[in-house]
């Protein structure tokens, strides 16, 4: 059973500096914990927030049209991360944010295709023949459960988790 994480969206105001009497209202994406703000570029009266529904008080045109903006994000940011979630891509806060902006992100830091090969021209010269034996068996069950998952396949050290641990023992 893959473990389901944490997911939310809450709206809140932040005041401005040069009126303390205006706020900025933002969407907080949290993943796992992770919080991440973006600002839905709408300036309301500190007085006119409703924490508990996540709205603006009123019953102004003006009002009106800012809480469906607040209900448009929150359906759209919900919406990018059910689409990171079918795509099966690393989520954290940041990708969904990412995601929501619009900016082409890749995920950074090394593959473990590359670690492996790293370890293997850094170890074996070092090493005498027996010793090495066991890396390189243990590199070639990696790079075969890699392959038995999908052929060329490589994932991002990020991406590396307990469940892809758990697979690899089963795989062995």
């Amino acid at each position: 059973m893959e473990p389901k994480q944490s997911f939310s969206i809450d709206f809140i105001i932040r005041k401005c500096k040069a009126n303390k009497k205006r706020a900025d209202i933002f969407a907080r994406i949290t993943v796992d914990g992770e919080p991440k703000e973006i600002s839905i570029k709408e300036q309301i009266d500190t007085d006119d927030w409703n924490s508990d529904k996540e709205t603006v008080k009123g019953k102004s045109i003006e009002v009106k049209a800012i809480n469906e903006r607040i209900n448009d994000v929150r359906f759209r940011i919900k919406e990018k991360y059910r689409e990171l979630e079918r795509a099966e891509q690393l989520i954290t806060a940041e990708s969904v944010k990412a995601s929501y902006l619009g900016v082409q992100t890749q995920l950074k830091g090394h593959k473990l295709r590359e670690l492996l090969d790293y370890y293997r021209k850094i170890w074996a010269p070092k090493l005498k023949e027996g010793g090495f034996k066991n890396y390189k068996t243990t590199i070639k069950y990696v790079e075969l459960f890699l392959d038995s998952k999908s052929p060329g396949l490589d994932v991002y050290l990020s991406q590396v988790n307990g469940q892809f641990a758990t697979d690899f023992e089963h795989y062995i």
